[in-house]
C-alpha cells in the first residue's frame, strides 16, 4: 500500500492493521476509518484527508508535515519521534473543535501547526520542539508540557488551567489574556507573568 495515490485507502475500514514505510505524500484520502492502526516510518507529507477517522492509533517516526486533515476526526492517539510541522489540524466542521482523548505527542516536531480553537484537555507533550505553534483560544485544561521547545508558541486567549508548563522550554505567557488558573509553571515563567502585570517584585539583598 505504498504507491502514494492514497486510491487504495479512500473509503475503506482498518481495524488493526500495521503499516510500514509506505508513501502516501500528497495523497488525497477519502473517507478512510483506521482503528487501533499502527503507521511506522509512513510519509503522509502534504496529503489531503478528507473526512476520516483516526481512533486509538499509533504513529512512530512518521511525517504528516503539511497535512489537511478536513472533517477527520483523531481520537486517543499517540504520535512518537514523529513531523508534523505546519499541519493545521483546525479544518473540521465539528462542534466543538477536538482532537478528542488524551492524545500523546512524544519526541515530535510540530512547529508551526495550527490548533486554534481547538479542545486539548488532558493532551500530553514530551520532549517535543513546539515552535510558533498556533495554540490562540485552543482549551488546554490539565494539559501538559514536558521539556517541550515552546519558544514563539502563541497562547492568546488559550485555557491553560490546571496545565503543566514547569519543564517547559522557552515559553511566554501573558495572564492578560491567557487563563492560568491553577497551571504550574517554573520560577522563572513565574517571574514573567508577574512582570506582564506590572508588579515589581523586590528581594531583599
Amino acid at each position: 500500500m505504498a504507491d502514494g495515490s492514497g486510491g487504495e485507502l479512500s473509503g475503506h475500514y482498518f481495524d488493526a492493521e500495521a503499516f510500514d514505510g509506505a508513501d502516501w505524500s500528497e495523497a488525497l484520502i477519502e473517507h478512510a476509518d483506521f482503528e487501533t492502526c499502527v503507521f511506522t516510518d509512513v510519509v503522509f507529507r502534504g496529503a489531503r484527508i478528507k473526512v476520516g477517522r483516526f481512533a486509538d492509533c499509533t504513529f512512530v517516526n512518521c511525517d504528516l508535515s503539511l497535512v489537511e486533515s478536513v472533517d477527520t476526526i483523531f481520537t486517543g492517539c499517540t504520535f512518537r519521534n514523529s513531523r508534523m510541522v505546519g499541519m493545521n489540524w483546525t479544518l473540521t466542521r465539528e462542534e466543538p473543535h477536538r482532537l478528542h482523548g488524551a492524545h500523546v505527542y512524544a519526541g515530535c516536531d510540530i512547529s508551526l501547526s495550527d490548533f486554534t480553537g481547538l479542545d486539548l484537555r488532558d493532551v500530553e507533550f514530551t520532549e517535543c520542539r513546539a515552535r510558533d505553534v498556533m495554540f490562540r483560544e485552543a482549551k488546554l485544561v490539565n494539559s501538559s508540557f514536558n521539556k517541550t521547545d515552546l519558544a514563539g508558541a502563541d497562547f492568546a486567549h488559550a485555557d491553560l488551567s490546571g496545565a503543566r508548563l514547569v519543564d517547559a522550554i522557552g515559553v511566554s505567557l501573558d495572564p492578560r489574556v491567557t487563563t492560568l488558573d491553577g497551571a504550574i509553571v517554573s520560577p522563572i515563567t513565574a517571574m514573567q507573568v508577574v512582570e506582564a502585570l506590572g508588579i515589581v517584585v523586590e528581594t531583599d539583598e
